[in-house]
């Protein structure tokens, strides 16, 4: 049952908002990641190349995930300012 003075929509769109912030969070981590160990492989002369494309593939991927969750929330968003603006 959503809260009071709030739709089912709108309680629906706060849970994608978070999953959105969520996988955002992760795709930043996973970029610090990236720059962390491509500094110091880098540093050590070791090859990295493999390393730093895997945690590159990481961060897209939750880059992406968290803007589709966004976009869901948008679209949610929008049409309840439709049937309410």
């Amino acid at each position: 049952m959503p809260a009071e003075g709030r739709s089912a929509a709108s309680d629906a769109a706060r849970g994608d908002d978070e999953r959105a912030i969520f996988w955002a969070v992760i795709a930043s981590i996973s970029v610090t990641l990236l720059v962390i160990v491509a500094f110091v492989t880098a540093f050590f002369q070791i090859q990295h190349e493999r390393g730093v494309a895997i945690f590159f593939m990481i961060s897209l991927g939750a880059f992406t995930i968290s803007l589709v969750d966004f976009a869901c929330e948008v679209r949610i968003a929008l049409s309840e300012y439709g049937h309410y603006g």
